[in-house]
């Protein structure tokens, strides 16, 4: 209404913020997870999983457990480790929430950098996951080889078929 007035507050959501670090965390290892049984070999029942060896899932693997131990941005935090993002001995991320809300608390900008912008975490890691998933990514140009593959392999069977058909056909003249 004209000449009423109301206040508005804008603050900051450290709580969101953690909430979204926490879900890339869980992220992080349920991908890990995924490499880890795609690419194993159980020695026991000797059987190898789908992806077992492959260089593609292998540096898939290699890239996101380097990114989640990369320095980012250009201020005093650069790590996720700093934030209460640990590395454990099994390859898993483990999220310590109440360090990182102090750390946020205290020093916002520094989190925010870590975290946003084009130097950092999350747009480091969509560029991976992008490199990888997206259209015209590792994923996209083997399947596109496999598929030309399979091709060549069908197209290879019906002049075999042609060939042994021509043969049968002499030897039966014979």
């Amino acid at each position: 209404m004209p000449g009423s007035s109301f206040s508005l507050g804008i603050s900051r959501d450290g709580a969101a913020l953690a909430t979204a670090l926490d879900n890339f965390v869980k992220a992080y290892n349920n991908t890990t997870g995924m490499v880890s049984t795609l690419g194993r070999y159980d020695a026991a029942t000797d059987t190898a999983a789908p992806l077992q060896g492959d260089a593609a899932l292998r540096g898939f693997g290699a890239s996101l457990r380097t990114a989640a131990g990369a320095a980012y941005g250009a201020g005093e935090l650069q790590t996720l480790s700093q934030l209460g993002v640990e590395l454990q001995a099994d390859g898993k991320l483990a999220f310590d929430r109440s360090k990182f809300l102090e750390l946020e608390a205290a020093q916002p900008a520094q989190v925010v950098g870590l975290l946003g912008g084009e130097q950092g975490l999350a747009a480091s890691v969509t560029r991976l996951t992008q490199g990888y998933a997206g259209s015209e990514g590792v994923i996209d140009s083997r399947k596109e080889s496999l598929e030309s593959r399979l091709k060549r392999v069908a197209n290879d069977r019906v002049a075999l078929d042609r060939r042994l058909e021509v043969v049968e056909a002499r030897l039966r003249r014979q």
